[in-house]
């Protein structure tokens, strides 16, 4: 299932991917978005916020070029950690934390699940 609704939740969800990176070395490269999520919350010791990674996906969108991403498919992460990388640098001259990247995986699951 393509993801078309927004053009940014395509974004955020491969970002999210990109995350996880360094603590799946040992691991898959490829997650469903569920096992993102739960990684990013794991290492945020919080819960994730759909409404807060709304509006963080929509910061780090902001003149980007959009990504295609099939959120029913496992995830890269090395292409989602690249991705938060340059856009949380870019956008907010640091690297988003963990809270920050489940609050955007949380809200893309979210997005899914009311497209279907």
């Amino acid at each position: 299932m393509r993801f078309t609704r927004h053009p940014f939740p395509a974004m955020a969800a491969l970002a999210l991917t990109a995350c996880l990176t360094g603590h799946a070395q040992a691991e898959s490269v490829h997650a469903a978005p569920g096992q993102v999520l739960a990684e990013y919350t794991r290492d945020a010791g919080a819960g994730a916020n759909p409404a807060r990674g709304s509006q963080l996906l929509a910061r780090l969108e902001a003149g980007a070029t959009s990504l295609e991403l099939q959120l029913d498919a496992p995830i890269d992460h090395d292409k989602l950690e690249r991705w938060f990388s340059s856009r949380c640098q870019a956008t907010l001259q640091r690297s988003c934390s963990a809270l920050e990247k489940a609050d955007v995986a949380a809200w893309l699951i979210k997005e899914q699940n009311n497209s279907r």
